[in-house]
């Protein structure tokens, strides 16, 4: 029982701090894009910040979202093979269910010339997945390891 509380308590750390992971990753991302590329407003340290803050805003919401439901659901597949998962397949179902998705809504997009600004929901996506993915992994998927002294 001991050890099945443990997994329990690492999937609630994983699904309370990878969200923050990738919420952190599209904040710096947004404020060097905006700080870079922005409009005259923008490009102040404080200018940078605004936009950078409302994208992380949101992305906050969507990384907790797909943490519960993938985040869980890679858990329970672990649990139940009784082994961890690796880093690169938790990468890859990040990539896969949360960065083309968001990304193919923009590429996808008929009639309308694409722009730098929209070059940057796409790049947000795939930084914000890969920083859940890889947080939620290393904090509830990853097995741990005990080191035995020689």
């Amino acid at each position: 029982m001991p050890q099945q509380e443990r997994s329990f308590a690492r999937l609630a750390a994983g699904v309370l701090l990878a969200p923050l992971a990738g919420t952190v990753a599209a904040l710096i991302v947004t404020y060097l894009f905006a700080y870079t590329f922005g409009n005259a407003a923008e490009r102040t340290i404080e200018g940078a910040w605004r936009p950078a803050a409302f994208v992380a805003f949101w992305t906050f919401f969507i990384c907790v979202a797909y943490t519960l439901v993938v985040g869980s659901a890679a858990f329970a597949y672990s649990s139940m093979k009784r082994r961890g998962l690796p880093a690169k397949a938790a990468i890859l179902i990040g990539l896969v269910l949360g960065a083309v998705p968001f990304s193919l809504l923009v590429l996808l997009r008929r009639g309308q010339p694409l722009q730098l600004e929209i070059l940057l929901f796409p790049a947000i996506a795939v930084v914000a997945s890969i920083a859940t993915a890889w947080a939620f992994w290393r904090i509830a998927l990853a097995r741990t390891r005990t080191r035995t002294h020689a």
